[in-house]
């Protein structure tokens, strides 16, 4: 007898095992698919979750601050700012930014009767800047869970320079303190920008604040403020470093915004017919980079407390992701709320603002009280050949002597802005005079 089975009889185990596989294969695909598309909505309605949760933490924070001067006004001052913004938008954006900085550079092409008649022609600008920072809220309405969260448009440029100009022209006239008035109000401005803002509008309250911190800082050094106005100054600054917008929240409420898009280009797609594939898929790719973009962005809440040294450590290992050798996700590296630059920025203007409150403080009666330097320990206070040196060790945290200056010159290292190296932060002012002093002890009896 034959031990092998003719063909024939295997014919039907075949033919049984192959419908099972027939059967076996789609079922077993299907509950596959089933159980991804499970796994897939589970995780996209945490994503949707956690987007929520974020925006009622970002509408919860602390975002208004306090009238800098004067009483407060009962509103909010967005409603002034807008008219100030929407009054500013119907000027000839190019031409008007091109007049007012040829002016505030000393330009000999900038023509000054042109200028006083902008200032005149257009007061109603400024009138509506100044009773907006007196209101009693300064709160911005974000939406964050919406297509347009809420940018500041650009005719913010013309009110800033607009007002930096006029503070030039009191100063020249003697009108000193409805300049310092001005200056205070831009800094009122910028932070009612900057509380609880996105990173758009952050940087606006950064260039703002720059500005209104260059024109003092030029009062100072020119000897146009006297006693009386440093006196307010002194205070005055010290108002604003306690109002200083943090930078932190900032990175957590550009990771809302991206989950938000996240979340708006899914429901968009969904209506589409036929879309189900590309929904599955966007919704894995999107889950995934959202919750790594708030973990970095968590990263970073508390980067304005954490010592520099800490918190450049963090940005170095993050400027250096590759997409394509590290384990990061593409979405992530191009739209991760971390801006290194940011980081830079915020803390330097933080530096000249306490720079020039210890100047000022010391000017005023000649106590050395320096400081804490956002860049290191404390700022450094020294005095010789008839002037006062304050200056920061900087970005790279050695104390270069006072070699440097008020802004540093920057650059591009990789993803990151670098301050010059080898550069302090510096501001120098030549000692009170004779007479100034004696008007000091004067008023100190």
């Amino acid at each position: 007898m034959s031990l092998f089975r003719p063909p024939a009889s295997r014919v039907p185990g075949q033919l049984h095992r192959l419908r099972w596989l027939a059967i076996g294969i789609p079922v077993a695909f299907a509950m596959l698919t089933g159980c991804v598309l499970v796994g897939v909505n589970w995780r996209w309605k945490l994503t949707k979750q956690r987007v929520a949760t974020l925006a009622a933490e970002a509408n919860a924070r602390n975002n208004t601050g306090t009238a800098l001067r004067g009483d407060p006004i009962p509103g909010n001052g967005w409603d002034d700012y807008r008219l100030a913004l929407g009054a500013a938008a119907a000027l000839n954006e190019q031409e008007t930014w091109k007049l007012l900085s040829g002016f505030m550079d000393g330009s000999a092409e900038a023509d000054r009767r042109r200028v006083e008649q902008l200032l005149l022609s257009n007061t109603t600008i400024l009138a509506y800047l100044q009773r907006g920072v007196r209101r009693s809220s300064g709160h911005f309405a974000y939406e964050w869970q919406k297509e347009t969260v809420g940018a500041i448009p650009l005719s913010l440029r013309t009110v800033e320079l607009l007002a930096a100009v006029q503070v030039r022209l009191w100063l020249e006239a003697g009108r000193t303190e409805e300049a310092l008035d001005l200056l205070i109000d831009m800094c009122a401005f910028a932070r009612d920008i900057g509380l609880n803002a996105t990173s758009l509008n952050r940087s606006w309250a950064i260039g703002l604040y720059e500005l209104a911190l260059d024109e003092m800082r030029m009062g100072v050094q020119s000897g146009v403020w006297r006693r009386s106005a440093l006196d307010r100054l002194e205070r005055e600054l010290e108002f604003v470093d306690r109002e200083f917008p943090a930078l932190g929240p900032s990175f957590v409420n550009d990771a809302l915004i991206e989950g938000a898009h996240f979340v708006q280009v899914d429901e968009q797609q969904g209506a589409t017919p036929g879309a189900v594939i590309t929904s599955v898929v966007n919704r894995l790719l999107f889950a995934r980079a959202f919750f790594k973009l708030e973990a970095a962005a968590r990263q970073f809440e508390n980067c304005d407390r954490r010592p520099f040294e800490e918190v450049k450590a963090d940005l170095d290992r993050f400027a250096h992701w590759d997409p394509i050798t590290a384990s990061v996700d593409p979405i992530v590296i191009v739209n991760t709320p971390i801006d290194g630059d940011a980081v830079y920025t915020f803390r330097g203007t933080l530096t000249r603002l306490r720079i020039l409150e210890t100047a000022i403080r010391y000017l005023q009666n000649g106590q050395t009280v320096a400081l804490d330097d956002p860049f290191g320990d404390k700022l450094i206070v020294s005095t010789a050949g008839g002037k006062l040196r304050v200056s920061s060790v900087g970005p790279d945290g050695k104390d270069n002597r006072g070699n440097g200056e008020w802004r540093p010159i920057l650059s591009h290292n990789g993803r990151l802005l670098r301050f010059a190296e080898g550069k302090d932060i510096v501001m120098e002012v030549a000692l009170p005079t004779v007479d100034m002093a004696r008007e000091a002890v004067t008023a100190q009896r």
